[in-house]
């Protein structure tokens, strides 16, 4: 089952429906007056709390109160009274409503990592901005990380949420609660694994550092899916919490000084980040053991406006090694200066199919047309293709939580039931490219790999316009 459904909000469903079912049947019989009573009165409310609680609220919260709302007034007053007949027809209304939330206002559960060792989880502020870790452990704690690891986060996506959509944020607190309730698959504070455990002898027992640069108005774990995976397979972590203005740059200009402000900003916050991890002391400080990165083999990547801060890290960077740009906005860049510019390592390039119709201010196709055909001839890497049938959303898992609602409220999500699909395909596929990354040194049996991956992606029906720069 890859659907969650809130379990007590389900649990008021089916006792405002035995309320109903009392009240048909055997409306004059003296104990189901107690019983709808005590189901209006205790059982409806203290499920209510619990729901918040336990898993948080969500949209369906509003049709819920309102039934249990009107079943208690229509209890308090008399039958024989007008407003008696009012309030029964307005809670048996909002049931209904209740009840087919129960269709719109899911989630889907989390990509669960498939590597081999289990993911551990620790955050630090450090050097006026807060970064997390994820990273491989075979001594998992209880202690689950929560998906909204802070108020920023929150903040972050009231922001992008009513960008274009008038949103009272009491209203956005009471029905995006359950974010703050969500588990990822990671274990806080669990003891990081011994590099001699590391199941590939290509870094010299060293731990492969991983930057992932999060969209503009999500936050630091957003992109857990392809975290946990990469940590599961041996790889540490780092996602940074960007601070930004979101609305203020999402309505900049392309090339505008706000965008090109912020994305300086995150340029500045990975790179003093590197800096800090390739001195030693940050991790060891962190873990209370020695942490050796293999910096050689060093990977950013991002989405959106995470694409552009690690296609702007791989350009300044030489530490670099590779660079993976899910779905970038490059509208901060200035095109012919700055989006013509040689990589000196290697790169991977998915953009969604539908984000550039949907944006064309963006010029997102033709800007990552002109990335791609500016690498000919730079002696490195370079893979482009267009996931079919995918949104600019379907990268992140707030989707995978907000999926239906996106599909309702917004026109940000195209097909709702292949959202999970999706974000599955995704997370594999980047994890076999790091892989092949990870284990490229120039001879026949890596050289082989790269082949099999590419003719597997040429052969991938989900994927066009692929093209390959070698």
């Amino acid at each position: 089952m890859t659907k969650r459904y809130p379990i007590f909000g389900l649990a008021n469903v089916l006792a405002q429906g035995a309320y109903f079912a009392l009240l048909l049947l055997k409306p004059n019989f003296i104990p189901n007056e107690f019983i709808t009573r005590f189901i209006a009165h205790i059982l409806l409310p203290t499920n209510i709390g619990l729901a918040r609680k336990f898993e948080g609220w969500n949209m369906g919260i509003i049709s819920n109160a309102l039934c249990t709302l009107w079943m208690n007034l229509t209890l308090l007053i008399t039958p024989n009274q007008a407003l008696h007949s009012v309030f029964h027809c307005l809670s048996f209304a909002t049931w209904i409503l209740h009840l087919l939330s129960f269709c719109y206002f899911f989630s889907f559960k989390l990509i669960p990592p498939s590597g081999q060792f289990r993911v551990g989880y620790k955050s630090l502020t450090h050097k006026g901005f807060t970064f997390c870790v994820f990273y491989p452990t075979s001594n998992p704690t209880s202690v689950r990380a929560n998906f909204i690891g802070s108020d920023q986060a929150m903040d972050n996506l009231y922001e992008s949420t009513t960008n274009t959509v008038n949103l009272p944020r009491a209203f956005f607190n009471l029905t995006f609660h359950f974010l703050r309730k969500i588990k990822i698959y990671a274990s806080v504070g669990a003891p990081i694994i011994s590099p001699d455990k590391l199941p590939f002898d290509t870094t010299n027992k060293k731990f492969v550092p991983v930057i992932f640069s999060h969209g503009l108005g999500t936050h630091r774990n957003a992109y857990s899916s392809f975290c946990c995976e990469l940590a599961s397979h041996g790889h540490v972590v780092f996602s940074i919490d960007h601070v930004e203005e979101v609305k203020k740059t999402l309505r900049d200009v392309p090339g505008g000084e706000t965008r090109r402000k912020y994305l300086a900003k995150r340029v500045n916050e990975v790179r003093t980040l590197l800096d800090s991890l390739q001195k030693g002391e940050l991790l060891t400080e962190l873990f209370d053991t020695q942490v050796p990165l293999a910096f050689e083999k060093l990977i950013v990547m991002g989405h959106s406006y995470g694409g552009s801060t690690s296609l702007q890290i791989a350009c300044e960077d030489k530490r670099v090694h590779d660079c993976v740009l899910l779905d970038p906005s490059m509208v901060a860049f200035k095109k012919e200066e700055e989006l013509t510019r040689k990589l000196h390592c290697d790169m991977i390039m998915v953009e969604s199919e539908t984000w550039n119709t949907e944006e064309p201010r963006y010029e997102i196709r033709e800007r990552n047309n002109l990335l791609f055909n500016s690498q000919n001839g730079s002696k490195k890497r370079a893979i482009y293709s267009i996931f079919k049938r995918s949104d600019h959303v379907t990268f992140t898992d707030l989707t995978l939580l907000l999926a239906p609602g996106m599909k309702l409220f917004t026109k940000k999500l195209a097909i709702l039931g292949e959202v999970r699909d999706n974000m599955a395909y995704l997370v594999n596929l980047v994890s076999k490219y790091v892989e092949l990354s990870i284990a490229k040194d120039n001879t026949e049996k890596t050289n082989q790999k790269c082949k099999e991956l590419i003719k597997s992606l040429e052969k991938d029906t989900r994927l066009t316009n692929l093209r390959v720069l070698d």
